[in-house]
């Protein structure tokens, strides 16, 4: 691993063509700052202290959702409902929080890497299906033009 502006950089090919660059720093600072910040979310002293899943969402939940979304904004109790919905939890202090393209995952330094190890693989398999979906759009297009010219 490499660092970049404080960033700690990492690759990860997979064998069918996926490339999956990831960037990691520390963050410390108030969930004002992060949500602010919407990028980075590891190490927060907020996050240190033995919560569990349930008073974090309780505690912190309008601001997760505001974090997910990059909103600055307060969110709809709609939204913020709805992102919230979404949370998987396996022990009282665990929590995955997933949006289209952002997750919160609040765990111990070993789970919190086996869940974004998880998710990263997710991604990567998510763009593979999108590259077959492409190509069996471009198959049936042609097929179709081929079947309505006349004979």
């Amino acid at each position: 691993m490499s660092e970049l502006d404080g960033f700690r950089m990492r690759g990860r090919v997979y064998d069918y063509g996926v490339i999956s660059p990831a960037l990691t720093r520390p963050f410390s600072g108030s969930w004002s700052e992060l949500v602010g910040l919407g990028q980075t979310l590891i190490e927060s002293p907020e996050l240190e202290h033995a919560m569990s899943a349930d008073e974090l969402v309780t505690r912190r939940g309008e601001e997760i959702a505001r974090m997910l979304r990059g909103e600055r904004q307060p969110l709809s109790d709609q939204e913020k409902s709805a992102i919230l919905q979404h949370r998987i939890s396996y022990l009282v202090d665990d929590l995955v929080i997933l949006t289209w393209n952002a997750a919160l995952v609040y765990d111990t330094p070993s789970g919190a890497q086996a869940a974004l190890e998880i998710i990263e693989f997710a991604n990567s398999q998510l763009l593979e299906f999108r590259y077959y979906d492409q190509l069996l759009d471009d198959r049936l297009a042609a097929i179709y033009a081929r079947l309505q010219k006349p004979r």
